[in-house]
């Protein structure tokens, strides 16, 4: 349960809360299972804050720190998180459906088994994240950057991938049914297994990454 001393702080204000962040610099604020829904905490430095299980649909966490922050199982849904830090942070199964996550930084966040259903990531940094079976049906990621990501069994028919560097990435078992992978760089990448069925990705792109064993490719035929 979250800290009531922590949650009265948060409720001053973001200049209230900011401060005493400056002046306790080692503690870790614990507002986990926290009833946050629709809280504007735009800006907000919630660094290494717990928020585990807590309640943050439709929150504006725009421009928030959220970097090395314990997000297990909470609640986004909706969520304006734009150019928020979430370097590090911990997103293991979190609820980010439909959340607006363009231009975030979620460099080497562990986002495994994540709902990113409709998200909204174009342009965001995520490279080296981890985002072995996450669900990321009809998800934009127009030119976000995901080299050398594990993408490992995610979920992603009807992604928006155009521009997207996924150099490096590991797409063995995905699904990117029907996604959009136009101009997308597959360089280095490990394709082995994934379903490319109606994708839109030319055989140049393909043969740029490192393996397509067993991959389905867009006219559906298995390459051997």
């Amino acid at each position: 349960m979250a800290n009531q001393q922590h949650i009265d702080i948060l409720d001053q204000g973001r200049t209230a809360w900011n401060r005493w962040r400056l002046q306790h610099p080692q503690l870790r604020p614990d507002l986990s299972r926290a009833e946050l829904s629709e809280a504007d905490l735009n800006g907000f430095d919630l660094s290494r804050t717990t928020l585990s299980d807590a309640m943050l649909t439709g929150t504006n966490l725009s421009g928030a720190d959220l970097s090395g922050t314990n997000l297990h199982k909470a609640n986004l849904t909706g969520a304006d998180l734009q150019i928020a830090n979430l370097y590090k942070a911990n997103l293991i199964s979190a609820d980010l459906n439909e959340a607006n996550l363009s231009g975030a930084d979620l460099s080497e966040a562990n986002l495994h088994r994540s709902d990113l259903s409709g998200a909204d990531l174009t342009g965001a940094k995520m490279v080296r994240a981890k985002l072995t079976g996450a669900k990321l049906s009809q998800t934009n990621l127009s030119a976000a950057d995901l080299r050398e990501s594990s993408l490992v069994f995610a979920i992603m028919p009807q992604a928006k991938l155009m521009l997207a560097n996924l150099s490096g990435a590991d797409l063995q078992q995905a699904d990117l049914t029907a996604a959009d992978l136009r101009r997308a760089n597959l360089s280095q990448a490990s394709l082995k297994g994934t379903n490319l069925s109606g994708a839109q990705v030319t055989d140049e792109q393909l043969s740029e990454a490192t393996t397509l064993e067993e991959a389905t490719w867009p006219d559906g035929q298995k390459h051997e």
